[in-house]
């Protein structure tokens, strides 16, 4: 039978990190993406993009000043490791 116990007390010792793996192509990123989670590796989608198109953020800047912030969105993702310490 298996120790619950042992198990909370893993769980807690768990560090992870992440990996940004940046693509070229989005060709690139999904098959890069298929290939990890059907090998159960975890990826995760990576959050960013050009902050100065939301309204909270228009005094600190021209958003048209990054063209090429939101492609960060579409070229980037994590992979995560979990690693046992």
């Amino acid at each position: 039978m298996w120790d619950f116990s042992f198990q909370l007390h893993l769980r807690k010792k768990i560090k992870g990190c992440k990996i940004p793996i940046v693509c070229n192509t989005p060709e690139l990123r999904t098959k890069l993406l298929n290939y990890f989670e059907s090998n159960r590796i975890e990826t995760m989608h990576y959050f960013a993009g050009n902050t100065l198109q939301h309204k909270a953020y228009k005094d600190y800047g021209d958003a048209s000043d990054f063209q090429n912030a939101p492609n960060v969105l579409k070229d980037v993702f994590y992979m995560v490791l979990s690693i046992f310490k």
